[in-house]
């Protein structure tokens, strides 16, 4: 019998975003001739020893073994039990889950020798092709064993922003979409109104900060967040006019400090993709970072560019 416990932490949700930080790079005296990107590499996911603010629902129900057997206590605790047979089933049962905000899923795998080793990089992989999960996803920790001819995968998972505050969102979305009048404009003009009215709207929420700051819901309900929210109100609302757009995870360049994490967009625009930074244009210079290439943005940004499509000059 095989009994361990991982816990993955999505530490960009944790990012401060300081917009002072990020002045200090971009003074142009300061800036060299090769993009930061070339220099460092970025990498959103890590295991921790335990991951805080996930509370602990199994102390005193006996071992895992013995919850797993408890019907009971697994339709009281999970709701049901998943069970899937390839890497495929089990990324794409994943992606369902995290995407619906699920706090709490059992899976269980009906061969002992179960690819555990392999759920960072399916978890990490589906971050990278799931803005929405990417967006919203603070912590996940899971725990597995071995029991019999199968394995089990318990994972509890903590979120800026749950299904209710969803449902509030979107009407939220619709309302703001209609009053900008975007039925005949191109996309471009749609991005550039979007982009305008995120900077008219939002307040950048300095010092300590809740959930709520990291997520849609610090924008469209309550008007001020970090970066997380800007970036995820802008492609919330791109995806609802028909724009593709993606959540960028990365850092910013050069400040010598892991701690000061970052997120913004690609959008595509005519069959191009391209960067916008939200958050740093909402400083009296709204295209200071909007539309740039890979190369333009690695001067300031640090991102892991093979899980992104490239952004590069025509």
């Amino acid at each position: 019998m095989k009994y361990m416990i991982f816990a993955v932490m999505i530490l960009f949700t944790l990012a401060a975003c300081s917009k002072e930080s990020m002045d200090q790079q971009v003074n142009s005296n300061q800036i060299e001739n090769t993009p930061a990107v070339e220099k460092k590499a970025s990498y959103v996911i890590e295991y921790v020893s335990f991951a805080e603010g996930i509370p602990d629902y199994s102390m005193d129900k006996g071992t895992f073994s013995e919850r797993m057997k408890d019907e009971n206590y697994i339709r009281k605790v999970y709701g049901e039990m998943f069970e899937v047979y390839t890497i495929k089933e089990l990324k794409a049962l994943l992606t369902k889950q995290l995407h619906d905000f699920d706090k709490r899923f059992l899976i269980k795998i009906p061969e002992v020798e179960a690819p555990i080793e392999q759920i960072d990089t399916i978890l990490y992989d589906i971050i990278h092709e799931n803005s929405m999960i990417a967006g919203t996803l603070l912590l996940t920790d899971f725990t597995y064993e071995n029991i019999k001819d199968a394995t089990y995968l318990s994972f509890e998972n903590l979120f800026t922003v749950n299904a209710i505050e969803m449902a509030a969102i979107q009407p939220k979305i619709e309302e703001i979409l209609q009053s900008l009048q975007l039925e005949e404009k191109n996309d471009i003009d749609k991005l550039e109104r979007i982009h305008q009215y995120i900077l008219d709207h939002m307040i950048y929420k300095e010092g300590e900060t809740v959930l709520t700051d990291h997520s849609p819901y610090g924008f469209f309900i309550n008007g001020e967040g970090v970066c997380q929210a800007y970036a995820m109100a802008l492609h919330m609302m791109l995806e609802a006019v028909g724009i593709e757009s993606l959540y960028v995870v990365g850092d910013i360049a050069g400040t010598g400090d892991d701690d000061v994490l970052h997120a913004w967009n690609l959008v595509k625009i005519d069959d191009i993709w391209r960067h916008v930074d939200p958050t740093f244009n909402d400083d009296g210079e709204p295209t200071r970072f909007f539309m740039k290439t890979d190369f333009e943005m690695g001067f300031t940004h640090v991102w892991d560019q093979t899980k992104y499509p490239a952004a590069s000059s025509i």
